[in-house]
């Protein structure tokens, strides 16, 4: 679920076996993208268990560029209601990993944007009796650096969720009655950060057909 952006005119495919034998230009050894803020909200939905996911970053290009599109792992490809919440997005898309982010320019080495979307997330709980758990982790970046993260999960209105962080990022967690916050700093490649929350006062009878075992492949 890694997030990478497209490197313009990299080198000519003529030149790629020249290329791997050379020793890296010291350009393409430093991080091409910095991740200066990471801020995720979820909120289950009691109808038919899917997830409300919100996204906003604050993104600094690096090195190179320009950057037109970024992509933001998703769990699976079952998204739906995908809606650009800042005017800078052009249009969205997604697959089975990633939510593609087109913007409506491009941004060169130095500049920082912010952009912010949303969408409702499908098989995401898993039934044991009367009992639904979900187990939630955004996106994480493999080969760029997140400054500050902070990951919100919101109990459905009338729920208490018993509700544990799961992440390796270091972060913090601060449970309050109705939600959980997780904040995180310097935050290294890879690292992620997530949520285990367990319902056992379920209002609604959820469908096994729509759970996270049964997630389509495509």
């Amino acid at each position: 679920m890694l997030t990478m952006r497209k490197i313009l005119c990299r080198a000519l495919l003529c030149l790629c076996l020249v290329l791997a034998l050379a020793p890296v230009p010291a350009a393409y050894a430093q991080d091409l993208d910095r991740i200066e803020s990471y801020d995720v909200d979820v909120t289950p939905d009691t109808q038919d268990g899917s997830l409300r996911i919100q996204v906003t970053l604050e993104w600094t290009v690096l090195a190179e560029g320009p950057v037109s599109w970024v992509k933001i792992g998703v769990p699976n490809g079952s998204v739906r209601d995908e809606e650009a919440l800042t005017d800078n997005i052009e249009r969205l898309s997604f697959d089975n990993s990633y939510m593609y982010v087109y913007l409506d320019r491009a941004y060169k080495q130095g500049e920082t944007f912010t952009f912010s979307y949303r969408w409702v997330q499908e098989y995401m709980y898993t039934l044991s009796g009367n009992t639904v758990t979900f187990d939630y982790t955004p996106g994480w970046f493999d080969e760029a650096r997140v400054g500050e993260m902070t990951l919100k999960w919101i109990d459905p209105a009338g729920l208490i969720g018993d509700l544990t962080a799961a992440a390796d990022a270091g972060g913090t967690a601060a449970p309050q009655t109705g939600m959980m916050t997780i904040t995180a700093s310097d935050l290294g490649y890879g690292e992620t950060m997530g949520v285990h929350a367990v319902y056992t006062d379920w209002p609604t009878v959820l469908s096994s057909d729509n759970s996270a075992v049964n997630a389509p492949n495509d």
